[in-house]
């Protein structure tokens, strides 16, 4: 579960640029570094993230995407935080860090919503697994039908096909093995 991990890493990089916007000696910034342990690496967690929720023949698009976006990022980035400095320079210095850190925690709340999303839509599908008691042969079928139907992936009810599947053939092939 790859959303916990990017809830911390938020949450340690706001609490590294909290600190370093109100540095005033130099040891401070070695406590925002032992704050920012999980910073920059939230972007490894997002591709994992929309790789395993992206539909296969859609991740190409999304990361080219991802990756157009990552390219012009420091186009927009540095005018507009060059900006925003020369403008605050005199009174607030490290008001480009608190622009940061607003981008941050919005940050935070989107994955945290997601999370939650996420959660639901695990216990949906752990609620139709289970609806699906596979104990006898009639009921492989709407498994099957329902894993083609289904437009997310879901490696719980594959796990199930294919042990299925695989039972299917073994039973297959025992009982032809006896025929002969």
């Amino acid at each position: 579960m790859h959303v916990p991990f990017c809830i911390t890493d938020s949450f340690t990089s706001i609490g590294n640029l909290f600190v370093i916007a109100f540095c005033v000696n130099e040891w401070m910034l070695y406590i925002g570094g032992a704050f920012a342990l999980l910073d920059s690496t939230s972007t490894t967690m997002f591709r994992s993230l929309i790789s395993k929720n992206v539909h296969a023949n859609e991740i190409g698009k999304v990361f080219s995407v991802v990756g157009v976006l990552f390219a012009l990022l420091p186009f927009a980035s540095g005018p507009i935080f060059g900006f925003l400095y020369k403008s605050t320079v005199s009174y607030q210095p490290n008001a480009f860090l608190f622009l940061v850190i607003g981008i941050k925690v919005i940050l935070f709340i989107v994955v945290y919503v997601i999370n939650i999303g996420m959660r639901r839509e695990d216990k949906r599908y752990e609620k139709k697994l289970q609806a699906l008691d596979l104990t006898s042969k009639e009921e492989e079928l709407p498994l099957q039908t329902k894993l083609i139907s289904e437009s997310r992936d879901n490696l719980v009810l594959h796990n199930v096909a294919a042990k299925t599947l695989a039972n299917k053939v073994t039973n297959d092939e025992s009982c032809s093995g006896d025929t002969n």
